[in-house]
């Protein structure tokens, strides 16, 4: 995988992508986070006040 092909796959060009991350591991990086966390439901803390608060 290269930033050429992320980008031709996204329709855009690679300068597109490089304005955004700096460089392929960020990229891919920032897609595992938030691909993981995305599905990960929040903690319920038995109360919806405590809830709220995060």
């Amino acid at each position: 995988m290269t930033v050429p092909l992320v980008a031709a796959r996204a329709g855009v060009t690679p300068f597109t992508i490089y304005r955004r991350w700096s460089d392929l591991q960020e990229l891919l990086s920032n897609v595992a986070v938030e691909h993981f966390c995305a599905h990960t439901p929040p903690e319920d803390r038995g109360h919806s006040s405590a809830d709220l608060e995060g």
